[in-house]
């Protein structure tokens, strides 16, 4: 699966539109391109779609893979791949054997900006609302202020399932730091430390394992083995 967009309009002189839409196309056919899962081409360049990040509001190259770059490129309309697919875990209907199938995506998985001041009243409403899922955007290597660890306790021992990602556009979070609202206090509560995926993307999962089970402890075993 390829997507594709374009950051100009059909009356901008500069409109990316069919360059970009060409090029997908041309990934989408390529036989290179088997096995690499879903990707993301623009400005010519051939991204995984876990990797990728908008890192401007309008430039031509405004997607980009910050961390290890993009996995190919569409050269005068030849697709050349120079990294290999991305190890990545799938889920189908296994019937009977682990009882794991895809019904429905959970909505009821919120997102949360990390700020500095921040009090635990945002985390406490949203599972006293009936949440089933909270996506923390921490700080740095996953550093939170003080006040969300205990609030991130309270709530997976309510069920709710929590993933914790940066507001870095690099990297990953870590339980590095022990300190009050440090990413292993957080683990330590319970959260999943998710890796290099963006608060959005850790959101998408949650919501994808909850509607994969209604078991919370499974789920949170699919987001964390999505998250190495």
């Amino acid at each position: 699966m390829v997507l594709v967009g374009a950051m100009r309009t059909v009356s901008d002189p500069s409109w990316d539109g069919p360059a970009n839409l060409i090029s997908a196309a041309r990934v989408a056919a390529s036989p290179s391109a088997k096995g690499y899962g879903v990707l993301v081409v623009m400005d010519d360049r051939i991204m995984p779609a876990r990797e990728v990040r908008k890192v401007h509001t309008e430039a031509s190259g405004s997607f980009a893979t910050p961390e290890f770059g993009p996995i190919g490129v569409v050269d005068d309309g030849v697709v050349v791949f120079r990294r290999g697919a991305l190890g990545r875990l799938t889920w189908s209907d296994p019937g009977a054997e682990t009882g794991l199938r895809v019904k429905r995506i959970e909505t009821r998985v919120d997102l949360i900006q990390a700020y500095t001041g921040m009090t635990d009243r945002l985390i406490r409403c949203l599972v006293d609302d009936g949440a089933r899922g909270l996506a923390i955007v921490a700080f740095g290597r996953g550093n939170t202020p003080p006040v969300v660890v205990p609030a991130v306790r309270a709530a997976v021992a309510a069920g709710v399932l929590v993933t914790v990602s940066s507001q870095s556009m690099a990297g990953r979070v870590r339980p590095r730091y022990g300190y009050d609202g440090g990413g292993l206090q957080l683990q330590q509560a319970g959260a999943i430390l998710a890796g290099d995926l963006p608060g959005s993307k850790a959101r998408l999962l949650q919501m994808v394992a909850l509607g994969l089970t209604s078991d919370v402890a499974a789920a949170r075993d699919i987001v964390a083995a999505a998250s190495q």
